[in-house]
């Protein structure tokens, strides 16, 4: 496969993940309820290639390249769907809630926690 082959090989590949279907899931329907769930989803790719000059203009160039490529999704939620109403819930990220938290505390007690450390601290008695 050369160079121009792998280009569009990976571009439609891209191609077919770039659709509705992917961010939002299958509906369910249940309890008179339907629930769609959303997914954020990211990837990446990068390829390169190089072509070498031939020993005459007969033979074709040697060629070399390379691809690779990354991705994840993340789920975001659910759309809940009823007849009188829609909702979005959303999913609790637990890890970005208690960096937050963590944030939150460092800032409101910081002069606390610097004055404690600059104290000085007592020779114990003997």
């Amino acid at each position: 496969m050369n160079f121009g082959e792998t280009l569009k090989a990976y571009v439609g590949k891209l191609t077919d993940s770039l659709r509705v279907g992917a961010v939002f899931g299958e509906p369910i329907e249940k309890y008179g309820k339907t629930i769609i769930p959303v997914v954020s989803y990211g990837f990446g790719f990068g390829l390169g290639g190089a072509f070498a000059g031939g020993d005459n203009e007969t033979e074709e160039p040697p060629q070399s390249g390379g691809a690779g490529g990354g991705g994840g999704a993340e789920p975001l939620g659910v759309f809940e769907i009823t007849e009188t109403t829609t909702r979005f819930i959303p999913v609790i990220r637990l890890r970005q809630v208690l960096v937050a938290a963590t944030i939150i505390f460092v800032h409101l007690n910081f002069y606390r926690i610097v004055k404690t450390l600059k104290k000085p601290r007592k020779k114990p008695r003997k």
